[in-house]
């Protein structure tokens, strides 16, 4: 049981790291398009 769950955890692990950099960077389009739009 413990290695069933350091195997689910490490699935896990790796399963979030990559949906957690697609959320942020979905979430910094926006930003950036209206950086570019808007001049500084």
């Amino acid at each position: 049981a413990t290695s069933l769950t350091l195997l689910t955890v490490a699935a896990g692990g790796l399963l979030s790291a990559p949906v957690g950099l697609g959320i942020a960077g979905l979430a910094l389009v926006p930003i950036i398009i209206a950086r570019t739009r808007v001049p500084a």
